[in-house]
């Protein structure tokens, strides 16, 4: 028999956490790494059970260009065992272009052909030459092998120190472009407690989304994937800093979490799931984007690359979706997404929660809000970060001083 042992979890994300585990023989000595074959890869759910997927199965897929993935990864995998080194190399970029080369050939080709093919690609065979030349030698840690999975999938070559830094070049931006004279333009000497409460759930300039927004447009700095301890830590220093101007208007979290609920007439943020589950149907329908955008999965990075370029792409694309009831349509998304804020620090203090399900974690809000259509729902508040009077793409050099 064979005896499972328990190598690694690598986290695999679009907004989602998976993991990998090798199968190991059945004689125990460390000096038979090189024996070990990539059998299986899991993938949390929100009632954390584990959906079992076959690295090794491609099914009826007979990819022309494997062997050449595979064959080049191997040769540039020998050159850079370093991760950094790796990232940072011109192979390894002319790698990545290769990669996403064969994703543009097989959009071409008809829609479910290609679809299957390419998630393929991003879901099997991306992970495999990773963990075959990576993880099963021991070269790279855990967190590593992760950075460079998800490297190749999301085009992104910033090493785990890039993102470190990037994130806080992030947050000196954030604080003196925006948090700073947000704040000192609150004036609420004169408003009573009620006023003061409307005002932090007041639409689009309302002080949840001008604080949590940033949760999401540290996206835009094109940072790309962040480790779950990253997200974490961002998310914590958001809601310290939404703490701090409920404390500086005189509004306590009690008073507000109560005026949430009166103002949506709930009192369960499974009620509030349920409700953001509502627009999203509606949206569906309203719009018919059965076939405008993907189905019971979440964007492909190789998408997102399409979509979200430049402000000219995103407007094209929503003027699309909307069938041209642009101003509409940006109306129903952006309420749907001031709701997807507020479950998400409605959700911070249920202890209830796996810490897997915790509100950094998108995917697994999206599967909070529905088991079966949650990515979809995220794929629309994605796209609703994007509406267009924000910027597509946050420039980090707007002060010399950074």
């Amino acid at each position: 028999m064979i005896k499972v042992l328990y190598l690694l979890a690598i986290t695999l994300l679009v907004i989602s956490c998976e993991k990998i585990e090798p199968i190991k023989s059945t004689n125990n000595s460390w000096n038979n790494v090189s024996t070990w074959n990539i059998e299986t890869i899991w993938t949390w759910k929100v009632d954390s059970k584990k959906e079992w997927i076959d690295l090794n199965d491609n099914a009826w897929i007979n990819l022309e260009e494997e062997s050449e993935i595979t064959k080049r990864f191997d040769l540039i995998s020998e050159k850079y065992p370093n991760h950094s080194d790796l990232m940072w190399s011109i192979q390894y970029e002319q790698f990545v272009e290769y990669v996403y080369s064969v994703f543009e050939k097989y959009k071409k080709i008809w829609w479910k052909e290609w679809d299957a093919i390419n998630n393929y690609i991003y879901e099997k065979l991306i992970p495999k030459v990773v963990i075959n030349n990576y993880v099963l030698n021991w070269r790279i840690t855990e967190e590593e092998s992760e950075l460079v999975i998800q490297s190749i999938k999301r085009k992104d070559f910033n090493t785990l120190e890039d993102k470190k830094l990037l994130t806080e070049k992030f947050k000196i931006y954030f604080e003196e472009k925006k948090f700073n004279p947000f704040v000192k333009s609150l004036n609420t000497k004169w408003l009573n407690k009620q006023e003061k409460t409307n005002l932090v759930l007041q639409d689009k300039t309302w002080i949840f989304y001008q604080i949590l927004s940033n949760r999401y447009d540290w996206n835009k700095i094109w940072i790309w994937y962040k480790p779950a301890d990253m997200e974490a830590e961002l998310t914590k220093y958001l809601d310290s800093k939404l703490t701090y101007v409920l404390w500086t208007i005189w509004v306590s979290e009690t008073e507000l979490e109560k005026a949430i609920y009166e103002k949506y007439k709930i009192n369960t943020i499974e009620l509030l799931a349920k409700d953001i589950f509502s627009d999203y149907n509606n949206i569906v329908k309203k719009y018919n984007l059965e076939w405008k955008i993907p189905l019971d999965r979440a964007y492909r990075d190789d998408e997102i690359n399409d979509i979200f370029v430049d402000r000219a792409t995103v407007d094209k694309y929503v003027d699309n979706l909307s069938s041209w009831q642009t101003i509409s349509f940006l109306k129903d998304v952006e309420n749907l997404r001031l709701k997807m804020y507020l479950l998400s620090y409605l959700w911070r203090n249920r202890t209830d929660l796996d810490e897997k399900q915790w509100l950094w974690s998108s995917k697994a809000r999206a599967k909070f809000i529905d088991e079966k259509y949650g990515d979809w729902v995220q794929n629309i508040f994605r796209l609703s970060r994007y509406i267009p009077w924000e910027e597509v793409k946050i420039d980090l050099n707007w002060n010399s001083n950074l």
